[in-house]
């Protein structure tokens, strides 16, 4: 905060901070302006949170918006830079009183139409030929990225949301039990998994934007009278989904998932496997759901969960998921999820909860504390099965669904 006069705001961009302007500053300061430089959290002699999920594009405005009543500021000109311009911009529209002029340089308006990040993807020819996977993927366009998602037979739709670190592959055993019982499977790969595209930067994967494409999908094929199956972190996101699409989604099936309030007990395990995901690109896919199923499902079937992923870089999502997983009740994510699990006591919707019986991070226990919560009706055990229980029993759980529905 340097100069007397009208006030000049300079909102830095990524990965800089105000150090940036030391150049730009002086000659509009002695032209008899007050020149203003915040630091972002996180940037500069900013202090910076550790946590990912803290970051978020409404945050960063609503501080640089106090910033400003603070200083009581009038007839400001506000000069904007790379993601300066998303802030910077957003404040001056949000504040007409505050700013009087903009100067607008290298940046723009993010509205979701651009392609701002980079992203894999994953070569047809790496996902050819995988065991007992038949399925064709349908492709969409969303925020400049191609989306997968298979869409399998005729009838009321069964929307079948995978978790971490899975794709569709993994409702291979599940769908045609289910499709010959005379349903639509629709299962989608979410951005960053299966045969979807998969951005780069750790940062771009939130919960909000995982529900935004997902709510997306449901609008684009305009689906009604859905039943919404979720597994995982298909949880949080297919509840959400259901919370606030109650015109499309009208059943829910859940399996070792629920509702993250930031109020559930996280054991040490999860905690070393989110420390380890957060410091290692390469995460080993494969090996991961090799240890989540009671038994082996062949070598076959692992090289399929890994063949999405053709470097560490196109790993982020995977990577992403644990580190945006609220484990406080004050954590980006969490209060929407109380939100959800609030709503849910008091649904009336039919529900069906199937649980592992041999899950040793989620434990049956688990799923009849989920139930008992949630107001459902008691977990169904799925016999000889671990976390992916799909992989342990998936012809056997597509055909409770297929008899559940009918």
């Amino acid at each position: 905060d340097v100069g007397d006069g009208d006030p000049v705001v300079f909102f830095h961009g990524e990965p800089t901070w105000s150090y940036l302007w030391r150049k730009v500053i002086p000659p509009v300061r002695d032209a008899g302006f007050r020149c203003i430089a915040p630091d972002y959290a996180g940037f500069g002699r900013s202090d910076k949170p550790t946590d990912i999920s803290w970051y978020t594009y409404d945050r960063h405005v609503e501080l640089i918006g106090r910033l400003l009543e603070e200083l009581d500021l009038r007839d400001a000109t506000a000069v904007v830079h790379d993601w300066g311009g998303p802030v910077g911009m957003r404040v001056a529209a949000e504040h007409p009183e505050t700013c009087a002029r903009l100067v607008v340089m290298d940046t723009g308006v993010f509205s979701g139409r651009q392609r701002m990040t980079d992203a894999i993807r994953t070569p047809d020819e790496a996902l050819a030929e995988l065991p007992d996977f038949p399925f064709e993927s349908k492709f969409r366009e969303y925020d400049g990225l191609r989306l997968a998602h298979l869409d399998e037979g005729e009838g009321a739709p069964v929307v079948l949301f995978h978790g971490e670190p899975t794709w569709s592959f993994l409702w291979r055993k599940v769908i045609p039990p289910v499709r010959d019982a005379g349903y639509r499977c629709i299962a989608p790969d979410y951005a960053g998994f299966g045969r979807s595209d998969k951005p780069t930067d750790l940062g771009w994967y939130t919960y909000d934007r995982h529900v935004e494409t997902m709510a997306a999908l449901l609008e684009e094929l305009d689906l009604r009278d859905a039943t919404a199956v979720v597994h995982d972190w298909g949880g949080p996101i297919g509840l959400r989904l259901a919370v606030e699409h109650p015109d499309r989604i009208s059943r829910i099936v859940i399996m070792e998932t629920g509702p993250f309030t930031g109020r559930q007990k996280m054991s040490d395990a999860w905690f070393a496997f989110r420390d380890f995901v957060r410091d290692n690109e390469d995460v080993p896919v494969g090996f991961l759901i090799k240890g989540g199923c009671k038994n082996d499902p062949g070598d076959e079937v692992i090289a399929a969960y890994d063949a999405p992923y053709i470097d560490g870089a196109s790993k982020a999502g995977v990577r992403a998921f644990p580190l945006i997983l609220p484990t406080t009740p004050e954590a980006v994510g969490a209060a929407e999820g109380k939100r959800v699990a609030d709503s849910l006591r008091e649904d009336d919707r039919p529900a069906l909860v199937l649980w592992a019986d041999s899950d040793p991070i989620l434990p049956f226990s688990v799923g009849e504390r989920v139930s008992s919560e949630l107001n459902f009706p008691p977990p169904r055990p799925v016999e000889n099965a671990s976390h992916f229980l799909q992989e342990d029993a998936g012809a056997e759980i597509g055909r409770v669904i297929a008899d559940w529905l009918s």
